[in-house]
C-alpha cells in the first residue's frame, strides 16, 4: 500500500506551519497566519482519501478499518502522547491551583478527541487569555480525528462506486458541510472556528480533489500553481482580509490550496514549485506536525511563567528577541521529536 510522495506537499505543510507559528509569535506580517490550519484540513482530506482508496478492495469492514486506525495511531499518538506527557508533568510544576484545574480539564478534553468544544465554551480562540492554554491547538487535531470516525465509513461504501458516482456523493457532502458552515459563521463566528461540522467542508475538499485526480487526466498548469501558491502568500502574510467573512476567507484559502494540488508538475516544475520542493521547505514540511504539537505548550508556558499572576494581570507580550529563542526550543525539541518518536512508529506500520 504504496502513496506516490510529492515534496512539494511537504512545502505546502511547511508554509503552512510557519505562518501558524509565526502568527502565534505575534510577528506582525503573519497577521492571518492562523489560516494554516485550513490549509492543513485541505491536504489531511486529500492524502486520507488516498490513503483509504489504496486499500485492498477485497478487505471487509472490520479490517478495512482496523487497518486504517492502526496506521493512523501510529502516525499520530506516540508523538501526542509524548507532548501531553511532558506538557502534564510541567503543569503540575508551574501552574496554580486554577490553571491546573483548567488544564486537567482540556487534558481529559483533548484525550477525547473534544478538545474543540472545550476551547468554544471558554471563550474566542482569538481571546490572549487562551494564549495560556498549553493545548488549544489541539482544537484541530480534535476536528481531524472526529473527521476520520466518519469518513472510512463513507469511503468503504462507496470505493466499489463508479468514480462519477463517488465524486457527486463526495460533492454533495463537501456543499452541505460548506452551506452549514456558511449559516454558523453568520450567527456564531466562534463556533463557526472551533465546531467540526463547519471545518469539515474543508477536509472534503481535499477528499474530492484526490478523487478527480485519481479519477481524471489532469494537465498540470505550472500557471495555476504559481497562482494558487502566490494567493496563499498573500493571504497568510500580506493582504488584510479583516473586513471579509470568515467563511469566504475560508473559500479563499481552500480555493488557492486547490490550485496547488491539482497543478504539481514534477517533470517541468514552476518557480513556487521548486521552491516548495526545496530541501529547507521539505524538511519544515516533515516536521510539521512535531511543530505543530509543541510550539503552543512552549509558549503558553513561557508566557505563564512571565505574566506575574496567571491569567489575573494581562498575558505577557513576548520580545521579537525572546520569539526567536522560542522558535529556536521549539525546532529543536520537534526534530528529535520526529527523529525519534515519529519516524521509528511509522517505519514500523
Amino acid at each position: 500500500m504504496k502513496l506516490t510522495y510529492r515534496r512539494d506537499i511537504d512545502g505546502l505543510r511547511a508554509l503552512s506551519i510557519i505562518a501558524v507559528i509565526l502568527y502565534h509569535y505575534n510577528f506582525d506580517f503573519a497577521v492571518n497566519g492562523y489560516l494554516g490550519v485550513d490549509i492543513f484540513f485541505v491536504i489531511s482530506g486529500y492524502l486520507i482519501t488516498h490513503i483509504l482508496l489504496l486499500m485492498d478492495k477485497n478487505l471487509r469492514l472490520p479490517s478495512f478499518l482496523f487497518l486504517f486506525y492502526e496506521r493512523r495511531i501510529r502516525r499520530l499518538i506516540p508523538a501526542l502522547f509524548v507532548m501531553l506527557l511532558f506538557v502534564t508533568l510541567a503543569a503540575f510544576l508551574l501552574f496554580d491551583h486554577f490553571s491546573l484545574v483548567n488544564y486537567l480539564k482540556s487534558l481529559i478534553y483533548t484525550s477525547l478527541n473534544l478538545s474543540n468544544y472545550f476551547f468554544w465554551s471558554k471563550s474566542s480562540y482569538f481571546d490572549t487569555s487562551n494564549e495560556l492554554f498549553p493545548l488549544l491547538h489541539t482544537w484541530s487535531l480534535s476536528v481531524e480525528e472526529q473527521f476520520y470516525i466518519i469518513f472510512p465509513f463513507l469511503v468503504f461504501f462507496l470505493r466499489k462506486m463508479p468514480s462519477q458516482l463517488i465524486v457527486r456523493y463526495i460533492s454533495i457532502l463537501l456543499l452541505l458541510s460548506a452551506l452549514v458552515s456558511y449559516i454558523v459563521s453568520l450567527v456564531s463566528p466562534s463556533a463557526h472556528f472551533y465546531f467540526s461540522i463547519t471545518r469539515f467542508w474543508e477536509l472534503f475538499a481535499g477528499a474530492y480533489l484526490c478523487i478527480r485526480s485519481r479519477n481524471t487526466n489532469l494537465n498540470p498548469n505550472n500557471l495555476f500553481y504559481s497562482l494558487g501558491f502566490l494567493a496563499l502568500l498573500l493571504v497568510l502574510f500580506f493582504l488584510d482580509v479583516s473586513y471579509l467573512p470568515t467563511f469566504v476567507i475560508a473559500v479563499i484559502v481552500v480555493l488557492a490550496t486547490a490550485l496547488v494540488l491539482l497543478n504539481s508538475n514534477t517533470t517541468s516544475p514552476s518557480f513556487f514549485e521548486q521552491v516548495s520542493s526545496n530541501r529547507f521547505f521539505v524538511f519544515i514540511g516533515l516536521i510539521s506536525y512535531s511543530l505543530y504539537l509543541w510550539h503552543q505548550p512552549i509558549l503558553a508556558f513561557y508566557k505563564y511563567v512571565k505574566t506575574p499572576i496567571g491569567i489575573s494581570y494581562p498575558v505577557h507580550s513576548i520580545s521579537f528577541f525572546e520569539s526567536l529563542i522560542l522558535i529556536f526550543f521549539t525546532v529543536l525539541i520537534s526534530i528529535m521529536s520526529y527523529l525519534y518518536i515519529e519516524r521509528p512508529y511509522r517505519r514500523s506500520s
